[in-house]
């Protein structure tokens, strides 16, 4: 059996986090019953922009990070520790 390994670009690396931190992010605002309507009136985003980035087709910024985990009751930290594999 072969197996070819090929190195892990930016764009992969960057997608992975981006995915990783979609899904903490999901699971506090459903810890704390938070809606993406209620998430995009403390950023001053749509509901839309919201969902691109609760699954990860958008990254969060590091602004938006804060003001979120503020508004969680959370910290930054936690938001975006790698989810274990």
């Amino acid at each position: 059996m072969t197996s070819t390994l090929r190195a892990r670009t930016h764009t992969d690396v960057t997608s992975t986090q981006s995915q990783s931190v979609a899904f903490n992010v999901r699971a506090a605002m459903q810890r704390k019953g938070k809606s993406q309507a209620a998430v995009g009136a403390v950023l001053n985003l749509s509901q839309q922009a919201v969902s691109r980035r609760l699954v990860g087709k958008v990254a969060w910024d590091v602004a938006e990070l804060g003001t979120l985990a503020e508004f969680l009751g959370v910290s930054v930290a936690s938001l975006i520790r790698e989810r274990a594999a």
